[in-house]
This record gives C-alpha cells, sequence and structure tokens, in this order.
C-alpha cells in the first residue's frame, strides 16, 4: 500500500508528484466571477453564476474539455442544464478509452 510505504522510515520520502515526467493534477477547476483565467481572459459563463462562481452549461464543454490538468469541474446542476451534466458524465466515463 504506498500510504505505508511513504510512511515507513526507510521509503524515500518523494511524492508521486515530484517525478519527473509525471503530469501533476490539480484538483478542481472552478470559474470565479471577474477572475481571469491563467491565460489572462475571463472566459464567459453561459450557465448561471452562483456565488460568484460559474454553474457550467453545454455550451461551455468545448472549453472545458481542453483542460487536462485538473480532476473535478465545479460546478455543474442538472436543475441548471441537466444536458451538459448527462454530457460531461459520459466524456469522463470513456476519458480512458
Amino acid at each position: 500500500m504506498v500510504t505505508k510505504k511513504l510512511l515507513q522510515e526507510d521509503a524515500p520520502q518523494v511524492l508521486p508528484a515530484a517525478v519527473p515526467g509525471r503530469t501533476v493534477l490539480l484538483p478542481r477547476y472552478s470559474q470565479w466571477e471577474g477572475k481571469p483565467s491563467p491565460s489572462g481572459e475571463q472566459p464567459p459563463c453561459h450557465g448561471e453564476t452562483r456565488r460568484a462562481i460559474c454553474v457550467f452549461s453545454a455550451f461551455d464543454l468545448a472549453r472545458l474539455s481542453l483542460l487536462e490538468d485538473h480532476l473535478f469541474l465545479n460546478k455543474f446542476d442538472v436543475e441548471v442544464d441537466a444536458l451538459a451534466v448527462q454530457c460531461w458524465t459520459e466524456r469522463v466515463a470513456t476519458r480512458g478509452d
């Protein structure tokens, strides 16, 4: 088990993300209102904004599919756009294929 190995005194203290050649994955992508993306621009929110965070719609999926360094996207809501939730679920399910 990885956890036990990392806790052993004789095991090297190297985290998997620190291994050269490995991609570091960021835990979650959120689109905050008024906060530019790393490219410096503020992409439009095609869904709705709740508490200054974009609730993504199907129109956002093309742009979001280009994000390969995040494990999760925050936020989707079936009451805002059920199609977006269904499409993204199918994309994640077939990502390894």
